[in-house]
């Protein structure tokens, strides 16, 4: 039986890019909370965990940053409560806060611990079970700013903001029972550029279906894949 590396072009899923020399598995350090549900993972606490929560050990760097996802509200209209999806810490204060807030908007924002700069969406009618694509991006000391399906906010103005460097991220954290889906998502140390916003946010987030096109198409070497549909492994591209 062959145990040649499989070409780039015929791997499907995570596990064939491993193989192939493409991602390099990165195991969570904490993953509490989480069911496997249909998109993704269920934000739900259970077995007594006050949070629901999946931390994984990544160096974000102190220059920029890039987060996109797709997302499955499970609470129609708003539901009163800040939803946290992603959060990057240094050490123990969080720096990037990703989520939706009490006034129905989804907000990016950076934090120097003094200074804070958000890019925020119009508010949202939101519907239980509808699909969302969001992208955040920001430079330290310059800018941030977040596209909710394909619709760019208003870009922060973060000059006052002095950089850090991120040492881990969050992906969840809800802090109400009602759960969100999340995944799959990419993790980047650098800011992304508009085109490429433009081509993982077209035809409604079609690239969100093939985990081969997103690892091809849109995963930069140092940048971080996690699937978050059947396990919470995260991948890092390494060539």
């Amino acid at each position: 039986m062959s145990r040649r590396r499989p070409r780039i072009s015929e791997c499907e899923t995570p596990q064939d890019f491993v193989r192939a020399g493409i991602l390099r598995p990165v195991q969570p350090v904490t993953a509490s909370g989480y069911t496997a549900y249909g998109t993704g993972r269920e934000l739900r606490p259970s077995n007594g965990d006050p949070a629901s929560l999946l931390r994984i050990m990544y160096g974000l760097g102190s220059t920029a940053g890039t987060i996109a996802f797709r997302f499955v509200p499970q609470f129609a209209g708003n539901d009163n409560a800040t939803q946290r999806l992603f959060y990057a810490y240094v050490g123990a204060y969080d720096r990037v806060r990703f989520f939706k807030d009490m006034a129905n908007k989804v907000n990016c924002a950076i934090t120097d611990g003094t200074d804070t700069v958000s890019s925020l969406t119009a508010a949202q009618s939101w519907a239980s079970g509808t699909v969302h694509y969001v992208v955040g991006r920001w430079t330290w000391a310059a800018t941030v700013d977040v596209n909710l399906d394909s619709t760019n906010a208003t870009q922060g103005d973060a000059s006052a903001v002095n950089a850090q460097t991120c040492d881990s991220i969050y992906v969840g954290h809800a802090t109400v029972p009602a759960p969100t889906f999340i995944g799959p998502a990419i993790v980047s140390p650098t800011r992304k550029s508009d085109a490429w916003v433009t081509a993982i946010q077209a035809s409604s987030g079609a690239a969100y279906q093939s985990v081969p096109r997103l690892v091809r198409d849109f995963l930069a070497v140092g940048d971080l894949f996690l699937p978050l549909v059947s396990h919470s492994t995260a991948y890092t591209r390494v060539a």
